[in-house]
């Protein structure tokens, strides 16, 4: 069949117009050609055979962020293309670039040897930062408590499960408002809003930033703190929450004081028992420590 080479090269042409850069890496010879550079800083043509690697990697580090940058390294690495294409023709990563710009990373498998090796592939770099950075915003939004601030339920329990499922031990504490029902009947729904605002405060205030924080509903709330596996680092992580909770000052409330109760558990590194049952475990100690007055927190292994 005859092609139409005006009309292909417009076809091409339309395709490159997508992106920022267009390369063709012949990986047999370690070369590649230009189709489409995204600027004077773009990597340049090469004609020196067993250079292109070399070429990619320094424009990577010029080019990317320290974020991104180990990452993209290794997607342009041409010693894994031969496993990673044996089933598939094209794979993408989202990287920052080093203007804090997300791009979208794409290599397409454009020719094979006889045999089935990978020869030539296409690297195609397209700039998604509005659309990324949409994409983000949604899945942060579906994954917060929209009064608190916090993770809703869902997320908060789905990245503890990650994190135990990965062998990630540390403390898991539940705690809600001491008679909460009153302060909405006594005082309005406002002020209690008011008071679970407070209490997510104080949390965030807390706990560190690769602790999960989350609302599990009404004046319910959980924290899982990695890396925290007895009572005595326990301890002192719940009294600086106690001594947060304490300043907490609500007008509508006048002198009454908002106070908490706290059930802990512990999930160690070699624990292998599912997130239910440490959710079990730590929610039958808020019902104990609902027996003692003001903040109060009890443990599910005192001798922990």
């Amino acid at each position: 069949m005859n092609i139409d080479n005006a009309k292909l090269r417009k076809q091409l042409a339309a395709i490159a117009s997508v992106y920022m850069s267009v390369k063709d890496i012949d990986v047999i010879n370690n070369t590649f050609s230009e189709i489409k550079s995204c600027g004077k800083d773009a990597l340049k043509q090469q004609s020196c055979i067993g250079n292109a690697q070399e070429v990619f990697f320094q424009a990577i580090d010029r080019h990317t962020s320290e974020e991104s940058k180990s990452a993209v390294r290794d997607f342009i690495d041409f010693s894994t293309f031969e496993k990673r294409f044996a089933d598939t023709d094209t794979q993408a990563i989202d990287a920052l670039n080093s203007e804090n710009l997300w791009c979208k990373c794409r290599l397409i498998v454009s020719e094979r040897t006889p045999d089935g090796r990978v020869s030539h592939i296409l690297w195609l770099v397209k700039q998604i930062n509005e659309a990324k950075r949409k994409h983000d915003k949604l899945i942060r939004l579906s994954e917060l408590d929209q009064m608190t601030g916090l993770n809703n339920r869902t997320s908060g329990e789905h990245k503890i499960r990650n994190l135990i499922s990965s062998g990630i031990g540390g403390m898991f504490l539940m705690l809600d408002a001491d008679k909460f029902k009153s302060i909405n009947d006594s005082f309005g729904h406002l002020a209690g809003d008011h008071v679970l605002i407070e209490i997510a405060k104080s949390m965030k205030h807390v706990f560190r930033n690769n602790d999960v924080l989350f609302r599990l509903g009404g004046d319910e709330f959980a924290a899982y703190a990695q890396g925290i596996y007895d009572k005595s680092n326990g301890n002192i992580l719940i009294d600086r929450l106690f001594d947060r909770i304490d300043c907490i000052k609500i007008p509508e409330l006048g002198n009454r004081k908002v106070t908490i109760s706290v059930g802990a558990a512990f999930y160690g590194d070699d624990d292998v028992y599912p997130f239910e049952e440490l959710y079990k475990h730590a929610d039958s100690c808020v019902y104990e420590s609902k027996n003692h007055t003001e903040n109060y927190a009890t443990y599910y292994n005192e001798s922990a």
